[in-house]
């Protein structure tokens, strides 16, 4: 059953309530421009994100979104120079800072802390992930046609990291939107 009630500040705009649409409200996946009203709020049990934190949502899943894309182009490029740079700029994508700030130094640190479960770990990290870098650099202004064995064992090291820190960057997600990540990985992630 549907039902249609006219919104008190936008008398162009409606509420549907269905049973689907609760559902989805109660998981935060409540359709783009779903106007819902505080009684549909209060059967949903949820309270409305503020804009501020509807914001914050849209661009941590647009930052998740582009670094998979570019990651799955990469990923299509099994051991060329291309696919190296690609997962670079999916790194970017994901964990990439404002102007000015120290690139390596921003998403070395963010990778480390996100993924670093001791302090001995998070430097192991940093120290790999500058060296990814570092030959990204060599790879771009040296105009690298191929890459070296030991630059293949880096990409490697590199894409399961990014991998590692996408399904991070899932859970923080699911965790905000109170949705239990851990049940649906195994479908999300099958390889």
């Amino acid at each position: 059953m549907t039902s249609k009630a006219n919104d008190v500040d936008d008398p162009r705009s409606y509420c549907y309530q269905t049973d689907e649409l609760l559902a989805l409200y109660r998981h935060g996946l409540a359709p783009a421009g779903a106007v819902i009203d505080r009684n549909f709020e209060a059967e949903a049990g949820v309270s409305k994100a503020s804009d501020d934190e509807a914001k914050a949502i849209d661009q941590h899943c647009g930052r998740i979104a582009a670094s998979s894309e570019w990651l799955f182009d990469a990923l299509r490029s099994e051991r060329s120079v291309m696919g190296y740079v690609q997962t670079c700029i999916a790194f970017e994508a994901l964990y990439g800072g404002t102007k000015g700030d120290a690139i390596v130094h921003t998403l070395s640190n963010r990778v480390a802390y996100a993924l670093g479960e001791t302090v001995t770990r998070r430097n192991l990290i940093l120290k790999r992930f500058a060296a990814f870098y570092d030959r990204r650099s060599k790879i771009v202004h040296s105009g690298a046609v191929a890459l070296s064995d030991e630059d293949v064992e880096m990409l490697g090291w590199a894409r399961q990291t990014l991998f590692d820190s996408l399904r991070w960057e899932l859970k923080i997600f699911a965790k905000t939107m109170k949705m239990d990540f851990d049940t649906h990985a195994e479908e999300m992630f099958e390889v």
